[in-house]
Order: structure tokens, then C-alpha cells, then sequence
């Protein structure tokens, strides 16, 4: 009998045992699936609320044209140099417009007032005769002169009170407008590569806004006095232009951080270069010097390039200079033991020779 008991207490033990598993194992497969489920519940749900609210698109609302300015745009002058051609089509959200011969020039002067955003000009190989019509574009921050011949500019540039940028590459013109002093807000003046003598009128010293003054690749170039009133100019390059001397009135900008000099036939210097105490760059390669007068004050100077000159001695007061890291001085006849020297005396500067 009790053997009996046991068994049957003994099978029924067992079978629990082996039903444990399963409820375990249904139980697991019942928390999958509702895992499952409510996963696929919460992307639908994502899905509705993207379609919901997502902005709905056709085609030619999308649609942007590759010629036509847009009219809606909302920053219109942001884009594209529209030709004259495509300007034209919607000419009072033009920005930047490019002009390519002397028939699209007298067009769009015709046309001035309808450019009512009109902020650059590139004209590009014309006979750039600039008529008083230019001051109707009374918003014109940049006039950009590229391969044009007999470059005139009519005094009424001097309306132009946004105008920041003048730059004429290969313009050949022969003289610029007194009323140029009247662009007070002109920061950048550029004349490249002009086919006759360059001769800055006087009231260029009337730019107090001036900061960049290049001009580079001329048959000449003629500085007036009143240059040095441009107490705001920080970048002076005068490569290529054929110079003997430097003129005084540079030495007394005081602000100049970028003195170039380069490719000229400069044989010497002021002592007053040392006035330049601002100067960060200073390159005088490819010249005719003999001699540098002292340096030691250009606290500032980080790069100094003196290539292709005929000096034998190195400037007095150069290894002052601790913060230079360029030093050119290759193509003249330094003796080899200075130049040991310096780099001893300059151990961060990177010296070539």
C-alpha cells in the first residue's frame, strides 16, 4: 500500500516536472509575441505621424530653373553670374550680372533702373567705357574689370556709397576719377596687369576704410603723399611694377602687416621700415639690395623673404626676431657660417638657403 502511495506521488512529481518547461517555454513565446506586436504597433504609429505632418510637394513646385532668376527666392542675390540675357527675364532680383560685350553694356546702362538689387558687375573683354549712368545702381558693392581695353570710369562712380570692391585686371586704364575719394566705404582697391602707368589720384587718401591696396604687374605706379593718410590699410602689394625706390609715404602706414615687394628693382630700403611694426610678411625677393637696414624692431614679422638680391650680410637685429618662421635668403652670397649662426640663434624658423 504504501509502496503504492509512493509511486503514484513519485509519477505525479515527475509529470509536474516535466510540464514546468513547457508552461516556461509558452510563457516566453507569449512575451515574444507581444514584444513583437507592440513593435510593429509603435513604427505604424511613427509612420502615421511622419505622413501626418510631412509637407506635401508636386513637382513644378519643386521644379527650380537653371537660367531664369527666381523671383520667390528668399536670399535672390545668393547664386549664380547671370548673363545679361538671363538677367533680363527678372531683372529686379539680380545679384551678379556678367557683361560680355560693348552692345550688353549699353543695354544694361539703358536699363539701369530695372536692376534694382543689382549688387557686382563683371565685365569681361569689353571696351569698359562706364558711362553716369553707373550711379542709378546706387547698390553695387563690387565693379569687376577682366581683359577689357580702354577702361574709362566716369565721375559719377563716386555715387556708388556701398561700393567695397574695385578691381581691374588687364583693364587698361589710364587714369582713375578724382571722385574715387568719395568711396568711403571702399576696402579694396586692385589694379592688375595694367597695359599703361598707374597713377593713384590724391584723394585716395580720403579711403579711411581702405584695407587692401594691390597693385601688381604694371609698367609703372605712381604713389601720392596722401597715402599715408590710409591709416586703416593692412595689405600693400606692388610686385612686378617695375620700381626703383620705395616711397616714403609707405613707411608710415602704420597698420601694414603685408609689405610685398617682390620682382621689382628696388636697391635700398629706408631705415624707416622699421617703423612697420605691425608687419607679419614681408617679401623683398628678386630685387637689386645690397644692404637691409636693422629689422629689430618688426616684432611681429613671421615670414622674410630676401631671394635673388645682392646682399652679402644678413639685416642687423634679425635674430631679434623671435617669431619668424620663413626665412628666404637663397640667390645671394651670405657666408655659410652667418647662416649657421642664425639657425642657431633662430631655432623654430624654418630658414632656406
Amino acid at each position: 500500500m504504501l509502496e503504492t502511495t509512493m509511486s503514484k506521488n513519485s509519477t505525479s512529481t515527475n509529470s509536474s516536472q516535466k510540464e514546468a518547461p513547457k508552461q516556461k517555454k509558452v510563457s516566453k513565446n507569449n512575451k515574444i509575441l507581444i514584444g513583437g506586436l507592440l513593435l510593429i504597433s509603435i513604427v505604424l504609429l511613427l509612420l502615421y505621424v511622419y505622413q501626418s505632418f510631412r509637407p506635401q510637394y508636386s513637382f513644378q513646385e519643386t521644379r527650380v530653373s537653371k537660367t531664369v532668376p527666381n523671383s520667390s527666392s528668399t536670399h535672390p542675390c545668393v547664386g549664380k553670374r547671370y548673363s545679361l540675357t538671363e538677367a533680363l527675364q527678372n531683372p529686379s532680383v539680380v545679384c551678379i550680372v556678367q557683361i560680355d560685350s560693348d552692345e550688353e553694356l549699353s543695354q544694361l546702362t539703358s536699363q539701369s533702373k530695372s536692376f534694382s538689387n543689382l549688387k557686382s558687375i563683371y565685365f569681361n573683354k569689353i571696351n569698359a567705357t562706364i558711362s553716369a549712368e553707373i550711379r542709378n545702381f546706387t547698390l553695387l558693392t563690387t565693379l569687376n574689370f577682366h581683359h577689357t581695353s580702354n577702361t574709362s570710369i566716369a565721375p559719377e562712380i563716386g555715387t556708388l556709397q556701398h561700393l567695397s570692391v574695385l578691381h581691374l585686371n588687364k583693364a587698361d586704364i589710364a587714369k582713375l576719377p578724382a571722385t574715387i575719394g568719395n568711396l568711403q566705404n571702399l576696402t579694396h582697391l586692385i589694379i592688375m596687369l595694367n597695359g599703361k602707368p598707374v597713377s593713384l589720384p590724391a584723394e585716395i587718401g580720403k579711403l579711411s576704410k581702405l584695407q587692401v591696396l594691390t597693385l601688381r604687374g604694371n609698367p609703372s605706379v605712381f604713389l601720392p603723399v596722401t597715402l599715408s593718410h590710409n591709416q586703416n590699410i593692412e595689405y600693400l602689394d606692388l610686385t612686378n611694377n617695375n620700381m626703383t625706390e620705395l616711397p616714403a609715404t609707405v613707411y608710415q602706414l602704420s597698420r601694414l602687416n603685408t609689405l610685398n615687394l617682390s620682382n621689382n628693382q628696388i636697391s635700398a630700403l629706408s631705415p624707416d621700415i622699421q617703423q612697420l611694426s605691425n608687419l607679419r610678411a614681408l617679401r623683398l625677393d628678386n630685387n637689386a639690395l645690397r644692404s637691409i637696414p636693422p629689422l629689430g624692431n618688426l616684432q611681429n614679422l613671421e615670414t622674410l623673404n630676401l631671394n635673388n638680391n645682392k646682399l652679402t650680410k644678413l639685416p642687423e637685429g634679425i635674430e631679434k626676431l623671435q617669431r619668424l618662421k620663413y626665412v628666404h635668403l637663397s640667390g645671394n652670397a651670405f657666408l655659410k657660417s652667418a647662416i649657421d649662426n642664425l639657425k642657431l640663434l633662430l631655432p623654430y624658423a624654418q630658414i632656406v638657403y
